[in-house]
């Protein structure tokens, strides 16, 4: 399984974003990047599980992120959204093969209902986002926690969709196809440790 690297990631940044006074910016895919945005986002990865990865995903919005730690933590929420957005869609119509068993079909709605909490937290964690930055003191600190809290129970989700075809063996065929099909779709365990980190690096900065 890949290593997490969305909530070492996210706390990092959201410790450096805290201090940061320039607004956030929606995720884009702009082109002529700087050097400079794509050595801030080299640097703030170096924080998590995964740099590799870290920087594979956020590097293609280094002009929109330039050196803002706002702007980084913002996006790689959003990028850790849409994965579990399309995961979603993913484990849904896998739902509608034909031939499923009780059990198979169970384990998918299972792990549907999962990422549909996965969803929900990741839009938590980005309302308590926008609130920390208008907050100062104490309510700045519960907003993070809050945050941090909501992405933790959101990769928590991930890891029961997989512990959950871990346990039953019965299903040895689907599970080495969804299993597979998920890390490759998506790469959500390493999306979600990332994001932590990155907030612990808001908060430094």
């Amino acid at each position: 399984m890949a290593n997490s690297f969305t909530v070492s990631l996210l706390l990092s940044v959201l410790y450096i974003a805290s201090a940061s006074s320039q607004s956030a910016a929606p995720a884009g895919s702009p082109t002529g990047t700087p050097i400079s945005a794509q050595e801030f986002i080299k640097v703030s990865c170096n924080v998590t599980r995964d740099p590799t990865i870290c920087v594979d995903s956020l590097s293609p919005y280094a002009s929109s992120i330039q050196d803002s730690p706002r702007r980084l933590i913002f996006t790689a929420v959003n990028v850790s959204l849409a994965n579990v957005q399309s995961t979603m869609t993913l484990v849904d119509d896998l739902k509608k093969m034909k031939g499923l068993t009780f059990i198979e079909s169970g384990l998918l709605s299972s792990c549907y209902e999962m990422f549909v909490l996965s969803q929900k937290e990741l839009a938590t964690s980005k309302a308590q986002l926008d609130d920390m930055y208008k907050s100062k003191g104490p309510d700045f600190k519960q907003h993070f926690e809050e945050a941090k809290t909501s992405i933790g129970w959101s990769e928590n989700n991930f890891f029961m969709c997989n512990y959950e075809f871990d346990q039953r063996k019965e299903v040895v065929k689907l599970r080495a196809l969804v299993i597979p099909m998920l890390m490759f779709h998506t790469f959500c365990p390493t999306h979600w440790t990332w994001l932590p980190s990155l907030l612990m690096l808001l908060v430094e900065y």
